[in-house]
C-alpha cells in the first residue's frame, strides 16, 4: 500500500520507517530500505531507513539508482543476493545484500518487494587502496634492490673472472719461464757432458 510520497503520512509507513531506522543504527549499515516495481514496471524505493532529515533520504516512489537495479531484480525473482565485490556507487563504495519479501497472507509465496542492506565500505575501500599503493611501492623497491644486487653480482663475477684470468696468465708465464729455464739447464748439462767427454 506504500507507493508515493503522500503515503509517508500513514501509520504503516511511519511504523516501518522507524523500525528500519532503528535496525540501521544498530551496526555499520549505511542504508536499509525496501523496494518494489511500480505500476510502470520501474524499480522504486518504498521505505527508507535513513533519518527523515538526511540529505540522501529516498522518498517512496523515488527511482532506484542504476547500479542497484541488478541486485534488486534478482531479489524480486526470489533470490537472496550478496555482492561479490565492493560496489562503487554515486554515494561511495558499498557492499550490498538484497532479500526477497514475500506476501504469505493469501496462502501464496508471491514476491512483492525487496529488502536491501548497504554497508559502507569507504574505510575498507580506503584500506584496500592504501594496501595496493604500499604493495606497489614495496614491489618497486624490491625490484630496484634486486636490480642493484644483480648488477653488483655481475660486476663481482666479472672482476673475479678478470682476476682468475690474470692469475692464469701469471701461472702460464711462470710455467713458461720455468720450462725455458729447464730447457736452458738441460742444454747446458748436455753441452757440459759433451765437453767433458770430449
Amino acid at each position: 500500500e506504500i507507493n508515493t510520497k503522500a503515503d509517508m503520512d500513514t501509520p504503516r509507513y511511519q511504523e516501518l520507517q522507524q523500525r528500519l531506522n532503528e535496525l540501521r543504527t544498530l551496526n555499520s549499515t549505511r542504508y536499509l530500505y525496501t523496494a518494489k516495481r511500480n505500476s510502470e514496471g520501474k524499480l522504486i524505493y518504498l521505505v527508507d531507513g535513513l533519518d527523515l532529515d538526511a540529505d540522501d533520504f529516498a522518498y517512496p516512489g523515488t527511482y532506484i539508482e542504476d547500479e542497484m537495479i541488478p541486485y534488486i531484480e534478482k531479489a524480486l525473482s526470489g533470490q537472496i543476493v550478496y555482492s561479490q565485490d565492493i560496489v562503487d556507487t554515486t554515494w561511495g563504495p558499498i557492499f550490498t545484500a538484497c532479500y526477497p519479501i514475500t506476501d504469505e497472507s493469501n496462502g501464496s509465496s508471491e514476491v512483492v518487494g525487496a529488502l536491501c542492506i548497504e554497508m559502507d565500505m569507504q574505510s575498507v575501500y580506503g584500506l584496500v587502496e592504501r594496501t595496493k599503493r604500499v604493495s606497489l611501492f614495496v614491489g618497486i623497491i624490491a625490484g630496484c634492490v634486486l636490480l642493484v644486487l644483480c648488477i653488483g653480482c655481475f660486476f663481482y663475477y666479472k672482476k673475479r673472472k678478470e682476476e682468475e684470468l690474470k692469475q692464469k696468465m701469471i701461472l702460464e708465464d711462470a710455467a713458461e719461464k720455468a720450462d725455458s729455464a729447464n730447457r736452458a739447464k738441460s742444454s747446458f748439462l748436455l753441452n757440459m757432458s759433451h765437453d767433458i767427454r770430449t
